[in-house]
C-alpha cells in the first residue's frame, strides 16, 4: 500500500479532528486551499512533521503522519540526501584537484 493510500485510509471522509494541544475540534488541512508551510514544518532531523497550528497538529494526529513506518522511510531519505550531498562535494573537490 502506498503512503498516500494509507493516509487516505485514515482520513476517509473526515473533515475535522481534535487538536491534541487544545482539545478543540478544527478543520483538517486542505492542500488545495491552504499552504503547507503555514501549518507544518519538519523536525530538526527531518524525520517527523511538526504542526505549527491547530490545523497542522490535528491533521498530523488524525492522519497518523508520523507513524513509525513513515519516520523510518524519512530516515532513509535523509541518509540518501546526505550521501548525495557528500558525493557532490567530493566531485567538486576532485575537479579542483584536476585544475592547475
Amino acid at each position: 500500500m502506498s503512503i498516500a493510500r494509507a493516509g487516505n485510509r485514515y482520513k476517509a471522509t473526515r473533515q475535522t479532528a481534535i487538536d491534541p494541544n487544545t482539545q478543540e475540534e478544527v478543520k483538517l488541512f486542505h492542500p488545495q486551499q491552504q499552504l503547507w508551510i503555514d501549518h507544518f514544518t519538519w523536525s530538526e532531523d527531518a524525520t517527523e512533521i511538526v504542526g505549527l497550528t491547530s490545523v497542522g497538529r490535528s491533521t498530523i494526529s488524525a492522519l497518523k503522519m508520523n507513524r513509525p513506518q513513515l519516520t523510518c522511510v524519512r530516515k532513509m531519505w535523509v541518509k540518501m540526501a546526505e550521501m548525495e550531498a557528500h558525493n557532490q562535494v567530493e566531485k567538486v573537490q576532485r575537479e579542483k584537484l584536476k585544475t592547475p
